[in-house]
């Protein structure tokens, strides 16, 4: 008996003896071909049609039993949303009542995903800025808070919006790679990141060569002499962290794409603890010794994400087993994490520009003091800004799942309200901190340089409160597809702050009237990002958008 089975399933034909229970299958079959005709889920109905031949195609009738499994569930998931949307019959009411229950569990289901992420980036955002910060007080400090200090912080005013940049480009290779490979397969996105890890230290090296050039280009330019000497000092040593910082990025990405914020984070925690003790070591080295400590622990940082990632990648069979070896150009993905990448790195280069030519007006028209109290400004907003970025980036991953088209519709409706809370709780959080840091005195013991920032504390608040919901709503259009609106707005806005700042350098500006162009651009920001939702929401209505926005 068992023989005649197996002979059957391998196409055989049947013995006799086996006829009457194959007789009595075909009872059964019509049977449940009569109910399934009344059954309103077309997949389950082709599934069990599909069975019919017989014992012959047992393997395929099985696939096809799995996947009428998964459509009856989805029709399980949606019966509750459509009987609560029928009539007002007692049936629609209790319908109702576990509609609403459904999609209660599928808020708590959402809110575990979105913390499951956000938490642990949460602690990798108070490790990274507190590298900052530790170097921006050691700069305050030097030499006693004299001179030295002013003239430390106002040489770091002028390069750290290139170097900003710089990690701006990594951190969009990191969205890139997260935001993409969040709905591929793992063995594509494994073979991306080992490629992207190679290409990672040859881009790096070439962004060296080119910070280099703009930097010098632009301390000949615009910079005071002693400022523009001290400058170009840091920038030579900083520059041999941009390799290392993008293969840890990319290496990041891979990571968070597949659901990992944990092993980032305890990276984090070293490289972090490495950078304190290694400025408390060279501080006396000045400003060179302060570059010098970054450097260290970002290739510290890199070797530990270079040995974590390039051996799961390596594992990965490079070939297709339906088609030829697929290389670093013919891979899809690769060439989606290259577009998406390319046009986030145009916004990140945007940005930067318009950070740097309000950085220049305020030196310009300002002396040292000026910009060394522009510089702990900038600086505060930039590092308690990184509160907000787990949000943006939580929103890259998490979005492209809830739109998949086998998800629930309740399931986006969940993730952004989640994001949204989260987004509220930074910048309640993070704002008064800003505020509270910039007037502390812990980023330089220079007298003349507190004294201005007295003031400009609501400002740099300001900006950290309007920064959190902008990042937020551009992570969800990042992770919908609209990167090319991104890029295109953020053009227009990097504009018109340059045009406040040239306007800022010919006419007599200081410290809060820099600040003032930097709320603007993130108030530009949020208000276009806004009205791009609610022009979608709008086009959601009418049937001329995605199914995202009429459930959002």
């Amino acid at each position: 008996m068992v023989g005649g089975a197996m002979r059957a399933m391998r196409g055989g034909a049947v013995p006799r003896r086996h006829a009457p229970a194959l007789g009595a299958g075909r009872s059964r079959a019509r049977r449940r071909e009569r109910r399934l005709q009344r059954c309103p889920c077309p997949a389950s109905a082709a599934a069990w049609r599909a069975e019919r031949p017989g014992l012959a195609g047992a393997g395929v009738a099985l696939q096809a039993r799995r996947r009428a499994n998964e459509a009856r569930a989805q029709a399980r998931r949606r019966a509750p949303l459509a009987s609560a949307q029928g009539s007002g019959s007692g049936s629609g009411s209790a319908g109702v009542e576990e509609a609403a229950e459904t999609s209660a569990d599928e808020w708590k289901r959402a809110l575990r995903r979105v913390s499951a992420v956000v938490l642990p980036l949460y602690a990798s955002a108070f490790l990274e800025p507190l590298v900052n910060l530790a170097e921006t007080a050691t700069a305050g400090h030097l030499g006693g808070g004299g001179a030295v200090s002013a003239l430390s912080l106002g040489a770091l005013a002028l390069v750290s919006p290139l170097f900003a940049l710089a990690l701006e480009l990594s951190w969009d290779v990191s969205v890139a790679l997260a935001s993409s490979t969040a709905a591929a397969e793992e063995g594509d996105s494994r073979k991306v990141v080992r490629e992207t890890l190679v290409v990672a230290v040859l881009a790096g090296a070439a962004v060296a060569l080119v910070v280099q050039a703009v930097a010098g280009l632009c301390l000949w330019a615009a910079a005071p002499g002693s400022l523009a000497r001290v400058a170009a000092v840091y920038t030579l040593v900083r520059a041999v962290q941009l390799p290392a910082l993008l293969v840890a990025n990319v290496s990041e990405g891979f990571l968070y794409g597949r659901g990992d914020s944990v092993t980032p984070m305890v990276i984090h925690l070293a490289s972090s603890v490495l950078s304190i003790a290694a400025l408390a070591a060279l501080a006396r080295f000045g400003l060179p010794g302060c570059a010098a400590a970054i450097v260290v622990a970002s290739v510290g940082a890199a070797a530990i994400h270079w040995v974590l990632s390039a051996p799961k990648a390596g594992a990965v069979n490079r070939g297709s087993p339906s088609g030829p070896r697929k290389g670093l150009v013919t891979t899809g993905l690769w060439d989606e994490v290259l577009a998406r990448g390319g046009l986030l790195a145009g916004i990140s280069a945007c940005k930067t520009a318009a950070y740097t030519s309000v950085a220049y007006a305020v030196a310009t028209k300002g002396s040292a003091i000026h910009a060394a109290a522009y510089k702990i400004g900038a600086e505060t907003y930039w590092c308690v800004s990184h509160f907000t970025e787990p949000v943006y980036l939580a929103a890259c991953t998490l979005v492209p799942r809830a739109a998949r088209r086998d998800a629930p519709p309740r399931r986006m409706r969940a993730t952004l309200g989640a994001l949204l809370g989260f987004a509220c709780l930074s910048a309640l959080l993070c704002a008064p901190a800003a505020g509270a840091l910039v007037i502390s005195g812990v980023l330089t013991s220079n007298g003349e340089v507190a004294s201005l920032l007295r003031p400009a504390a609501a400002l740099v608040a300001l900006q950290v409160f309007v920064s959190s919901f902008t990042y937020a709503l551009e992570g969800v259009l990042v992770g919908l597809g609209h990167v090319r609106y991104l890029a295109k707005t953020m053009a227009v806005q990097a504009g018109l702050v340059m045009c406040y700042s040239l306007w800022l350098a010919l006419t007599k500006g200081g410290l809060l009237m820099g600040l003032v162009g930097c709320v603007l651009f993130q108030t530009l920001r949020l208000v276009s990002h806004a009205a791009m939702i609610a022009r979608l929401r709008r086009r959601a209505k009418d049937g001329t958008a995605s199914v995202f926005f009429a459930v959002a």
